[in-house]
Formats: C-alpha cells, sequence, structure tokens
C-alpha cells in the first residue's frame, strides 16, 4: 500500500496533536497570548538599556492598537532606535509592487530605513 504525501502529512499532524494534547487549567484557559513585542515593552525595554536598536519589521508589525512597533519604539525615551530593516515595500508597505524603496528615511520618525528585495 502506498500513501500520499496528504495522507501522511494528515495522520502525522493528527498523531502529534493527539499525543500533546492535554486539559488546560483555569489559568491557561485565562492567559493571552503575547507578542514578542508586548513582552519586551511589558518588561520596560529592559534588554534594550543601553543599546542601539535596528527593527527588522513589515507592514504587520503592529500593536493590538494598530500602532506600529517603530512608531512606538520610537516615542519612548527608553529606547535608542536608529534604524529600521524591511522587505521589498518597505516596512510601512508604501513602495509599488516590483519597486523597491532602497534606502531612505522614514517620514514619520526621520528613522534611517533599509530595504530588501
Amino acid at each position: 500500500m502506498r500513501l500520499s504525501r496528504r495522507a501522511l502529512l494528515a495522520a502525522t499532524t493528527a498523531a502529534t496533536s493527539l499525543s500533546s494534547a492535554s486539559p488546560a487549567s483555569a489559568a491557561d484557559r485565562h492567559r493571552k497570548l503575547r507578542t514578542g513585542f508586548e513582552r519586551l515593552a511589558a518588561d520596560g525595554y529592559a534588554l534594550l538599556d543601553g543599546q542601539r536598536v535596528g527593527v527588522v519589521t513589515n507592514p504587520t508589525g503592529i500593536t493590538r492598537d494598530a500602532r506600529h512597533i517603530v512608531d512606538v519604539m520610537h516615542a519612548d525615551p527608553r529606547v535608542n532606535l536608529v534604524a529600521v530593516f524591511g522587505p521589498e515595500h518597505g516596512f510601512r508597505g508604501t513602495a509599488q509592487a516590483g519597486g523597491s524603496e532602497g534606502r531612505y528615511d522614514d517620514p514619520a520618525t526621520g528613522l534611517p530605513s533599509t530595504t530588501r528585495t
């Protein structure tokens, strides 16, 4: 009998999820998922203390209230944000399809930004 890739993947996924499933405690059900940025901000940016910071991000790098993490970090005096690195269309997604923004200063923050294709 020959098993297709799709059937093998489905069986493996089902077996893995069943073997790792455990009943959630009441505490686990009430904890909310936090992003890395949320954890960093909640800790007062302690990991970044005294560091020059460059952020690698894209247009989806936003907070729960839809502010871009670059804007949030730039406005916070505890973070020495010095550069932003993004994908082909820029970290704000402003370049046209097929085009690259290359090196430019972000108009909202004045920070140097570099994009790569």
